[in-house]
């Protein structure tokens, strides 16, 4: 595995990784399909853990966060996370854009051109960073990138970056960390709440 020792890297990898897996989606199943949230997992310069969550349409929005923000909690103290990487699908407005701030983001998107659609990932460790990469579709299940963009507006954030803060905040329980077992237990959990997980081995 590549070592990535700024926090910088880890943001610009894991926006790229995404773009990637959003084309790829959007190109087999079609347009209107979004990624779920992904978490990923950092201890000293090295990815040790990621979770998808799986798409379940039954699962609110507030549910979705609250499962991500536990798997936070476990990615620190179970496996000694030290950074973590958050990515979604969302909307977002850029600096300057004019919206009304008491309507939902999604529901100025049909009639607001400052609204856009866009991936967004939050850096959460020694440097807290933002970036989000707004997008249109184009013909033939094509998905068009704009610039990134960093420190962005996007939607619902503020909850999602207080939670990985406080995650990191936990102490790590470091004498299971590496353990096969436990860790093996922690990797069932995260699937039974909805996680599909990838282990990253020295």
């Amino acid at each position: 595995m590549d070592s990535y020792f700024d926090d910088f890297s880890r943001l610009v990898l894991v926006v790229e990784a995404l773009k990637e897996s959003k084309k790829t989606l959007v190109k087999e199943c079609g347009v209107g399909e979004d990624l779920t949230f992904t978490l990923f997992g950092w201890a000293g310069d090295r990815m040790v853990i990621a979770g998808q969550l799986t798409q379940n349409f039954e699962l609110t929005k507030e549910d979705r966060i609250r499962r991500v923000l536990a798997a936070a909690i476990i990615f620190r103290t179970g496996f000694g996370c030290d950074s973590l990487t958050f990515g979604a699908e969302g909307f977002c407005v850029m600096q300057g854009s004019e919206v009304d701030s008491s309507i939902p983001l999604s529901d100025q998107f049909a009639t607001n051109p400052d609204v856009l659609e866009c991936i967004t990932v939050l850096q959460i460790g020694k440097i807290n960073d933002m970036a989000a990469v707004p997008y249109k579709y184009g013909i033939g299940r094509e998905v068009i990138f704009n610039p990134v963009a960093r420190n962005p507006k996007p939607k619902s954030m503020g909850i999602i970056y207080s939670g990985l803060v406080d995650a990191l905040s936990f102490p790590v329980e470091s004498k299971y960390v590496g353990d096969r077992v436990f860790v093996n237990r922690l990797v069932k959990g995260l699937q039974k709440d909805g996680f599909e997980v990838t282990r990253v081995e020295k």
